[in-house]
């Protein structure tokens, strides 16, 4: 199971409060999800990057 967080800010710090607090929440919770079996990852997408790159290095293809 793979779960990108979307945003379309270029850095981190671009990002209001409930959007840091609503990515800490789904990282806690994928946590959660790999504590009990589950092969989850988690990344980030931010500004212009691709999903395909973002799939790609989830898969190991970088």
């Amino acid at each position: 199971m793979n779960e990108v967080e979307t945003k379309d800010v270029e850095n981190k710090n671009d990002l209001r409060d409930t959007e840091k607090a609503k990515i800490e929440c789904a990282k806690v919770f994928f946590d959660m999800l790999a504590a009990d079996g589950c092969r989850v990852y988690f990344k980030e997408q931010l500004g212009n990057k691709q999903m395909a790159q973002i799939i790609s290095e989830v898969m190991g293809d970088k």
